[in-house]
């Protein structure tokens, strides 16, 4: 009976962890459509002051400078949350026994 509760109380966890896994990947597809579409505007505006004369480039710099910026600080937000996801996974999974012993027993 308890390796029955064991197992509800395991499911329950692991249904759990795969709701927030579903969301996590959600929002990460998310973010990264939204760094495509980023980059892209980025490409559209480099060319567009690429195109300009002189005096106007020099005054229309600084402000695709500072979405580079933007867009740099948004990529490594985004490295950083990769990471955190990950460690958070890895130290949720680290103290699972492998199963093979144990499948390797019952076959």
């Amino acid at each position: 009976m308890s390796h029955l509760h064991n197992y509800t109380v395991q499911s329950h966890v692991c249904s759990h962890r795969k709701l927030d896994l579903d969301k996590a990947a959600s929002l990460i597809a998310d973010a990264r459509q939204a760094s495509l579409q980023s980059r892209k505007a980025l490409t559209e505006k480099t060319k567009a002051i690429r195109s300009m004369p002189e005096p106007e480039r020099s005054q229309n710099t600084s402000v695709l400078m500072k979405a580079y910026q933007s867009e740099i600080d948004k990529l490594t937000r985004r490295g950083n949350d990769a990471e955190e996801s990950f460690l958070a996974l890895y130290q949720a999974l680290a103290p699972i026994p492998d199963p093979t012993p144990a499948l390797e027993v019952r076959m």
